[in-house]
């Protein structure tokens, strides 16, 4: 729902148009432990230091915990953010991510 309101405008936070938010890897944006796969990181929980626990971990809900983020803004600059990761409803591989600025 990128652009649709000013609830959904995205691109604010990053540094980018909406639109282009979709040409876009969640990686370019988001700090992530290397090699993890982002619904998987973003679903787990936070006490799951495991890397056997975080596989299946995200199968089982359809809310992710909110989590403390470092972002990565296109002008170079940085920013934290708590960001909560959402599965739609009806769509078994599309997620939502709610983000906001933490201060």
């Amino acid at each position: 729902k990128a652009g649709c309101c000013a609830l959904h405008m995205g691109g604010i936070i990053f540094g980018c148009a909406n639109t282009s938010l979709v040409n876009h890897s969640i990686r370019e944006f988001l700090v992530m432990p290397p090699k993890s796969k982002p619904i998987e990181y973003l679903m787990a929980e936070d006490t799951a230091k495991k890397k056997s626990a975080l596989k299946g971990a995200h199968m089982s809900k359809k809310v992710g915990p909110v989590k403390d983020m470092e972002m990565r803004h296109l002008d170079g600059n940085s920013a934290r953010l708590l960001v909560q990761c959402v599965q739609k409803d009806g769509a078994l591989n599309r997620y939502v991510l709610r983000c906001q600025v933490h201060k």
